[in-house]
């Protein structure tokens, strides 16, 4: 439910409203002291890929919802690379929002898929992760 008069008046706006005016509601969110993580869930996993960012950027600046909203971006079911080109959304979001470090479990594991149709995937995660390791060093 909403933590507050304003979240729910700014839900209500989303639920009405055409895209551009969603993806400036959920940034409004970002300010909030406290969201309605279901609701921000559901934008995020019902969405395409602009409003998935702005619901997944209101998430992962809490510390309270960052890990589950990256398991649920990284959650691709990917048989024979069916999944890769959400897979590769997940990265450029990722990278988009500048948190590498925190997703670097599945940078890792990503980086290691076997068989050529993961190479775009792999290649991709790869990449993340020396430009990590150089920010590091």
């Amino acid at each position: 439910c909403p933590s507050g008069p304003i979240e729910g008046i700014l839900e209500n706006i989303i639920n009405g409203a055409n895209d551009f005016i969603k993806i400036e509601v959920l940034k409004a969110m970002e300010s909030l002291p406290a969201v309605n993580e279901g609701f921000l869930f559901t934008v995020f996993s019902r969405s395409d890929y602009p409003l998935k960012r702005a619901a997944f950027s209101v998430l992962a600046r809490r510390d309270s919802t960052r890990q589950k909203a990256l398991d649920a971006l990284f959650a691709v079911q990917s048989f024979l690379g069916s999944g890769n080109r959400r897979l590769m959304e997940s990265l450029t979001l990722v990278g988009e929002l500048a948190l590498e470090q925190e997703a670097f479990s599945y940078l890792e594991a990503l980086s290691k898929r076997p068989f050529f149709w993961n190479s775009p995937v792999r290649q991709r995660a790869k990449g993340m992760l020396e430009r990590l390791y150089a920010r590091k060093h």
